[in-house]
C-alpha cells in the first residue's frame, strides 16, 4: 500500500511516501513569507493553505492510498480533529469531508507532530529496555511527548506534550512561555528585531552566524542551548525517563547537539553561595539524537497507518 505522510511545520511541509514501509520518495516544501510571517513571532500559516499544498500531491496519485497528517498543536486523533491554533491557524476545518474527495484514499489518520515522531523513534528503535521516552522535536517551535511505562501519554484533554507553552520562569516579574527561549523560531525572530532585517533568515543561516561569532547570534545561542537543556534536567526529576530523543530540525546539526550535550554536563551540579545543593548526573546519559532524526515523524505516521489503534494500546 502507498503511504503518504505529510509532517507540517512552521516553515514547511516534509512530505514522505512509503510503499507499506520502504521509503521511496521524499520532499520539502518551504511556505512562502507573507506579511504576516515577516512581522509576528508565531510565523504562522493558515490550515486551508497547507491543505492546497498537500492536494496538489495527492492529486496526481491514481493508484490506492493511505494518508497521514502530521500537525502541531492539540489534536483529537479518533475524531480527525486539529483542535488548537499553533504555527498553523485557523485549524477548525472538516478534514474527513476535504480529503474524503479522494476516492482511492483507503485510511486517513492525523495525529501531533511530535508525538507521531516518538512513535516513529519508538517502534523504530524497538528496544524492550525503554519503558519511558520522551521526545523533543526542536524546530521553528517545540514539540514534546512522552511513553510511559510503554504508553503513549496523551493527557486528559489531549495537551500533555504542549509544554512550549507553558512559563519559562517561575518568577514573579517574567511570564514569557518557554518556546520564546526553546524553539528555533524566537532566534530567527529576536535576530530580525535586533537587525532590523527586512526577512526571516533560516535556521542554517542562523548557525552559520553563530560560527562566525556574529555577537548578537553568540547571545540567542546561548539562551537557546541553556533553555533547552533547563528543560531537559527538568523533564527527568519530573519523569525519571530512560530516554530522551532529539529530533525536529537540529537533530541533522552534530555541532549544535553537541552544545546541548556540553551543557548537560556544565549544569549537571545546582550551585548556590558556593555549595552544591543537588545534582543530576543521570540526565547526560540519557539523551540521544532521534535515530530518524528530521523524519521521525513522517515514519510514525507510517507505523500508525500499518497498526491502526493498536499501536496506542
Amino acid at each position: 500500500m502507498r503511504r503518504y505522510t505529510f509532517d507540517i511545520g512552521g516553515m514547511g511541509i516534509k512530505f514522505i511516501l512509503f510503499d507499506n514501509q520502504k521509503k521511496i520518495d521524499s520532499q520539502i516544501i518551504k511556505f512562502e513569507q507573507n506579511e504576516r510571517m515577516r512581522n509576528t513571532i508565531s510565523f504562522q500559516i493558515e490550515l486551508i493553505t497547507v491543505i492546497e499544498e498537500i492536494k496538489k500531491i495527492l492529486n496526481l496519485e491514481k493508484d490506492n492510498f493511505e494518508l497521514a497528517i502530521l500537525i502541531p498543536g492539540i489534536v483529537d486523533s479518533v475524531n480527525k480533529q486539529v483542535l488548537s491554533d499553533s504555527a498553523i491557524c485557523n485549524v477548525n476545518l472538516d478534514l474527513p469531508k476535504i480529503f474524503s474527495q479522494y476516492k482511492n484514499c483507503k485510511k486517513f489518520i492525523i495525529e501531533n507532530d511530535a508525538r507521531a515522531a516518538l512513535i516513529g523513534e519508538y517502534y523504530y528503535r524497538n528496544d524492550s529496555k525503554i519503558k519511558t521516552q520522551i521526545h523533543l522535536t526542536i524546530g521553528t517551535a517545540l514539540g514534546v511527548a512522552m511513553i510511559i511505562n510503554n504508553k503513549i501519554y496523551k493527557g486528559n484533554t489531549l495537551k500533555a506534550g504542549e509544554i512550549g507553552k507553558g512559563f519559562f520562569s517561575l518568577s514573579i516579574e517574567e511570564n514569557l512561555p518557554i518556546v520564546a527561549y526553546c524553539g528555533v523560531g524566537a532566534v530567527l525572530f529576536k535576530y530580525k528585531m535586533a537587525t532590523k532585517a527586512e526577512e526571516f533568515i533560516d535556521g542554517k543561516k542562523a548557525f552559520s552566524l553563530y560560527e562566525q561569532k556574529d555577537p548578537i547570534m553568540l547571545k540567542l545561542f546561548e539562551e537557546l542551548v541553556t533553555g533547552l537543556t533547563k528543560l531537559i534536567i527538568n523533564l527527568d526529576f519530573i519523569l525519571d525517563y530512560d530516554l530522551l530523543t532529539l529530533g525536529g530540525g537540529i537533530s541533522n546539526n552534530e555541532k549544535f547537539v553537541n552544545l546541548i550535550k556540553a551543557k548537560l554536563n556544565e549544569l549537571e551540579n545546582f550551585n548556590y553561595e558556593g555549595r552544591i545543593l543537588y545534582q543530576n548526573l543521570d540526565a547526560k546519559n540519557k539523551v540521544e539524537v532521534a535515530k530518524l532524526k528530521n523524519e521521525a515523524a513522517c515514519y510514525g505516521g507510517m507505523y500508525i497507518l500499518e497498526n491502526g489503534d493498536k499501536i496506542y494500546e
